[in-house]
């Protein structure tokens, strides 16, 4: 205690040497609670620990041009939406009954560790999504890929651009015009589960997809 300047920890919290809460990457963020405990220095991170992505557009406010992009707005390789993108704020098309939601207007799509190969569940869900997009013909899709933490920042990239493939193929070979979709391969960046659990990996392992249209 006489060398603790934090003697009233949490029970199991991971502290550094002063005995306070650890914040290995100095965002500001403690570990018990960062989901991204290896953020580059200055990075700016949202509540998780992770780099924030204020627009939600799948790119990260320190790589993004276009940082107050419409939320949920298809953008290009900036981050930025082209020029002959509709101005008009976006409505997020409910999809059909038959596809399974995980969140508001969210398809989710699971893989197994290391793997691009689609779970049975995620192949009738795409399934599903096929439907959709031939019965609305004007309608878009956003994908945005992730994985876990497990490896390295670069591999995981690649995984994840992988599985936006694996996807993507499916898409076409159903008749599905790769124009209307867009994708943003984020690697192990935005957790939405703790990636020191086994549960939590499982559930990061993951692609959204979101069905746009402009009206």
């Amino acid at each position: 205690d006489r060398l603790d300047l934090c003697i009233n920890s949490v029970e199991n919290e991971i502290v550094d040497s002063s005995g306070c809460a650890k914040d290995s990457d100095g965002d500001g963020v403690i570990d018990r609670l960062d989901h991204c405990i290896n953020s580059i220095q200055d990075e700016i991170v949202d509540k998780s620990g992770c780099a924030k992505d204020s627009d939600d557009d799948g790119f990260i406010d320190r790589l993004d041009n276009c940082p107050d992009s419409i939320k949920g707005a298809i953008v290009d390789e900036f981050g930025c939406e082209p020029k002959n993108t509709p101005k008009e704020k976006p409505i997020m098309t409910p999809v059909d009954t038959n596809i399974s939601q995980e969140g508001e207007n969210s398809l989710i799509i699971k893989f197994s560790y290391k793997s691009e190969e689609l779970t049975q569940t995620s192949q009738e869900d795409i399934e599903g999504l096929i439907n959709h997009l031939n019965k609305f013909p004007n309608d878009r899709i956003v994908m945005k890929s992730y994985t876990d933490s497990i490896g390295s920042a670069r591999y995981n990239l690649k995984l994840s651009a992988k599985r936006s493939k694996s996807v993507l193929n499916i898409l076409i070979d159903y008749g599905i015009d790769m124009k209307r979709v867009s994708i943003h391969n984020m690697g192990e960046s935005s957790p939405i589960a703790s990636n020191l659990l086994k549960s939590g990996r499982e559930k990061n392992r993951r692609i959204e997809i979101k069905i746009i249209k402009f009206d």
